[in-house]
């Protein structure tokens, strides 16, 4: 079985499994240890004020077949007054994550 998520809570658990089934979808699926991999890549970005839910929605919208370093607009934007919206299937605007 491959390693789950411990932080982020539930919507981080939904976004991961979105990711894992995106991958099986690429026929590449998983292994335990790029399962691994891939969560400590999210978990680092986590602690470095990233939205690890945003990276793994990131990943499947543009069929990357791993989590990817952020980049500078992948931060959490604080205190953020825009309304969420749904575009693309991928929750914008106000600090969702």
């Amino acid at each position: 079985a491959l390693p789950e998520p411990d932080f982020g809570g539930e919507e981080m658990k939904t976004a991961w499994v979105d990711f894992v089934a995106h991958r099986a979808g690429t026929k590449t699926p998983l292994t335990v240890a790029a399962a691994k991999r891939n969560l400590s890549a999210l978990r680092e970005a986590d602690k470095n004020g990233y939205c690890p839910i945003a990276l793994c929605d990131k990943a499947i919208a543009f069929g990357w077949k791993g989590i990817y370093p952020p980049m500078q607009s992948d931060k959490r934007k604080a205190n953020s007054t825009a309304e969420v919206k749904i575009i693309g299937g991928m929750k914008v605007g106000k600090n969702w994550c």
